[in-house]
């Protein structure tokens, strides 16, 4: 089939959401002729990985807006309005485009967000929306500050709202012929849960790769725990470190290694420090990915207690064969089970921080326990491997011709 495949975000060896609009694109292909919008600054990357490894079936269209329109943007801020704003000047792209090929199905893949509209319900082509999704509210015993909880519940009510109030959202709603969530909570908020409960079905975003390698288990004397991610309050970076603070009073011999950036480096820092555990916390700015791999592997367990939606990370820490200790919420609540790693139930603050340190010690003191959820951890990555989406996606396109012509839309 001819495709036309929107993905602001998309670039090769990256995580998150260019990763996840990058393999979705890939995947599209492997059956279907791809016409994929994009933004110009994925350009370079994208050509960089076509030079050495082609995707024939794929062809790339740049759409940015202009420099007049966008000057105010710099880097992260802005980027939810300049997104928005973008959707209009691919809807003008995708309408010359239109013209030329005669597309079969549109679908939305990046942003995977479901609180802003898609170009494609301007569109007379039938279309797939998804993965679409949000991060859930943060649980209030998670974070520590007021203006933490007062900013997570600004988040969760203005994406309420925009879902409610915008006009183009309901009209992508109505007509999208397929609707892809990444977690049942957004089927629960309106107005999916009025207008899409028929077309709608639960697939994580993210997928991991099959040759990522594990390194053979070793009992070594020292425990190493590894945290990735920013160090803002949805990753909940301190869980991490006041629970392992608290665990290492009991086991002095355990390790914990937090990679990554962000606001909350330098509190997290003095706390370390006025633990006095700085000796044995070890924190590492970002890495390029495969480094960031490289050193996942040579850790011995994944801690991650985010509330977030997705939580790509943890997939890659299941596919080489991590242990995950997670919190039963959110995306890396659905990856984790009982196979592979220890989920733990949200409470308030002091209990999430004791049943946390209480998995760090039986994980650190229990070898063969840590084997087995290593090797259950391999096994449940090969769930989410990227090539089980190609046949998903291609049932979904089947379906959705099946049931053509399209008999909605504005041209």
């Amino acid at each position: 089939m001819k495709i036309l495949v929107s993905a602001y975000a998309c670039e090769p060896g990256k995580g998150s959401e260019p990763g996840v609009g990058w393999n979705w694109v890939k995947m599209v292909s492997h059956r279907n002729e791809v016409w994929v919008l994009t933004r110009r600054n994925n350009r370079e990357r994208i050509e960089e990985e076509l030079a050495k490894n082609p995707l024939p079936n794929v062809r790339f269209e740049y759409v940015d807006l202009p420099v007049w329109m966008a000057f105010w943007k710099r880097g992260q801020r802005g980027v939810r309005i300049y997104y928005y704003l973008w959707q209009y000047f691919a809807l003008r792209h995708a309408r010359r485009l239109s013209r030329d090929y005669k597309f079969d199905v549109g679908h939305h893949v990046t942003f995977v967000n479901d609180w802003i509209w898609t170009f494609f319900s301007l569109l007379s082509i039938p279309y797939v929306w998804g993965p679409i999704g949000s991060n859930p509210r943060t649980p209030w015993s998670l974070l520590e500050s007021r203006r933490s909880c007062l900013f997570d519940l600004s988040r969760f009510v203005f994406q309420c709202m925009a879902r409610l109030v915008d006009p183009l959202f309901w009209l992508s709603v109505i007509r999208a012929k397929k609707i892809i969530l990444i977690n049942g909570q957004s089927l629960n908020l309106a107005p999916f849960t009025w207008l899409a409960r028929r077309k709608t079905l639960i697939e994580p975003a993210i997928g991991v790769e099959e040759d990522l390698q594990p390194a053979p288990f070793s009992e070594k004397d020292r425990t190493i725990f590894l945290f990735a991610g920013r160090f803002i309050p949805i990753k909940c970076p301190q869980v991490a470190l006041d629970s392992f603070i608290k665990a290492s009073k009991t086991n002095k011999n355990i390790l914990l290694i937090m990679l990554g950036e962000g606001p909350l480096l330098s509190d997290l820092k003095a706390r370390s420090r006025e633990y006095e555990v700085s000796d044995r916390v070890k924190f590492i700015p970002w890495l390029p990915r495969d480094e960031a791999l490289s050193l996942m592997n040579e850790s011995d367990i994944f801690l991650f207690p985010s509330a977030e939606g997705a939580g790509m990370v943890v997939l890659e820490a299941l596919a080489l064969g991590k242990p995950v200790i997670c919190l039963d919420l959110g995306g890396p609540g659905e990856f984790v089970n009982e196979a592979c790693g220890i989920k733990v139930p949200i409470g308030d603050h002091a209990r999430v921080i004791d049943r946390v340190s209480q998995a760090l010690l039986r994980l650190s003191s229990d070898k063969h326990l840590r084997a087995t959820l290593a090797q259950g951890a391999r096994e449940r990555s090969l769930h989410f491997v990227w090539r089980n989406k190609s046949e998903l996606i291609n049932s979904i396109y089947n379906e959705i011709a099946v049931n053509k012509p399209d008999s909605g839309g504005v041209a």
